[in-house]
């Protein structure tokens, strides 16, 4: 942009002769001049429609916030298309305008929020929810109004937009607009896109583009998804499109998904192994059981097969997912394990999983297991926690303790939380057994025991636990 000034006017620019250096005030007018020229030469797009057609009904703030979208400072349009948006249904009557502004491109030199006035308006038109969806769809017809209108109705996810989506799909050949409409179409599930989703997989010159048309085609569906994403995922050269279809596979389903799901598991790179994993976990396959058990052994793909397991929920598991949360070698693979875990549902986990509250080296996966023993019913007795309470030094394990104990409510566990209230020397633990007490229904006495604490979270914690009690 500034190539036309001496090497010692650029920012950054160390100059050859030290005689040649500009003053630091001129360089500041250069720099200026320069700036001014350069948003002279960008185009601004305000509204064409008069201004004289702001409804009547307009109020004064919607009235004065679309008459600065006429401003020729693209900071001033800017901040009115975002003021707008922040008003909700009262801004309702600047719809047309804010979608005149969608073409709007020139940039923003100083911002902290969207770069263009067109994005605001977008963003403005997103808030206001489904009664902005024709405006954007007429949009659509304006190449330079595409990137932010595509943004926003792949957010609205509202279906009176898909035909306007698939329509641009013949029209854009922007790479990363084309991508943001396709992965609107799978989001929105419309079926009638299918037919021309296979078309751009077999004919899009991008590995990039034809990923994000087989991603959608797990939106879409369709009798003729499957077949195609099949095919895909047993034989295309990408890895990226097999991961995609995989993926895809995980949300469409069909006859034979789960055999050619478990058949990829089983024997392609990590990437798509972990994406076919994932997918039958999203089916809740249970004849894949045992498939995903033997991947418990292998340290790339255990954590995706503890987790698939674990959405799967069969008991068969059990037992492979207890090894996992003793052995597996990284805190994130044994916390997964355990989650899943508990999401079997099966009380005979309950004396596994109090072993790794016990011995795990990580008090992550040692609070992990204790909130699992905390969500079980009907809930774990009071006496093994009390004694992992007795050896536990985390505080924040002692904290997941105390809630487990008072989710029990036995008349023993009530009485380890008055004496962590009255003694234990950490602020948290105090205020966990505070919360825990008082939902123990028709237990008063917490908030005479901690009145007298001196922390301000115990004290809030009182504070909440007494209103809630006068409601």
């Amino acid at each position: 942009m500034l190539s036309f000034l001496p090497a010692s006017a650029r920012w950054g620019t160390a100059a050859r002769d030290p005689d040649d250096l500009l003053p630091l005030p001129l360089r500041f007018v250069v720099m200026s001049i320069a700036l001014t020229v350069f948003a002279a030469a960008t185009a601004s797009a305000q509204p064409t429609r008069p201004r004289d057609t702001i409804p009547s009904d307009a109020t004064e703030t919607v009235r004065r916030h679309v008459e600065s979208l006429y401003s020729t400072d693209v900071n001033v349009r800017c901040d009115a298309a975002f003021a707008l948006g922040k008003l909700g249904d009262e801004a309702l009557p600047a719809l047309p305008f804010l979608a005149e502004l969608l073409v709007d491109d020139e940039l923003r030199w100083w911002h902290f929020k969207g770069d263009t006035p067109g994005e605001e308006a977008a963003r403005a038109l997103l808030a206001m929810g489904r009664v902005s969806t024709p405006c954007l769809v007429d949009a659509l017809q304006y190449p330079k109004a595409r990137k932010w209108t595509v943004f926003a109705l792949r957010r609205m996810q509202d279906p009176a937009a898909a035909e306007g989506l698939l329509a641009l799909l013949d029209r854009e050949e922007a790479p990363d607009i084309l991508i943001a409409a396709v992965g609107a179409l799978g989001e929105i599930g419309f079926g009638q896109a299918t037919p021309r989703l296979v078309q751009m997989i077999r004919e899009a010159s991008t590995v990039t583009l034809r990923a994000a048309a087989v991603r959608a085609l797990g939106g879409t569906g369709g009798d003729g998804a499957a077949p195609v994403l099949i095919c895909l995922v047993e034989a295309d050269p990408s890895a990226d499109v097999r991961c995609a279809a995989a993926l895809a596979l995980g949300q469409t389903g069909g006859p034979h998904a789960v055999k050619v799901l478990v058949r990829v598991a089983s024997g392609d790179t990590v990437t798509v192994r972990r994406e076919a994993v994932r997918a039958l976990g999203t089916l809740k396959a249970t004849e894949a059981v045992d498939a995903l058990l033997e991947l418990l052994d292998l340290p790339d793909l255990q954590e995706y097969a503890a987790w698939a397991l674990g959405e799967i929920g069969d008991v068969r598991a059990a037992a492979g997912l207890l090894r996992t949360a003793e052995t597996a070698p990284r805190v994130g693979t044994r916390s997964g394990a355990v989650d899943s875990l508990g999401r079997l549902g099966a009380t005979s986990v309950i004396d596994g999983v109090l072993g790794v509250a016990e011995r795990d080296p990580s008090p992550f996966v040692r609070r992990r297991a204790v909130m699992v023993l905390c969500a079980c019913s009907p809930p774990v007795a009071a006496e093994p926690l009390i004694r992992l309470l007795g050896e536990e030094s985390d505080v924040t394990v002692r904290g997941a303790l105390a809630r487990a104990l008072g989710r029990e409510g036995s008349t023993r566990a009530r009485q380890i939380l008055e004496e962590l209230i009255t003694s234990d020397e950490h602020w948290y633990v105090r205020k966990a057994a505070v919360d825990a007490l008082a939902e123990i229904p028709g237990e008063h006495g917490v908030l005479r025991l901690a009145a007298g604490d001196t922390h301000p979270a115990v004290r809030l914690a009182v504070e909440k636990a007494s209103e809630s009690r006068h409601h």
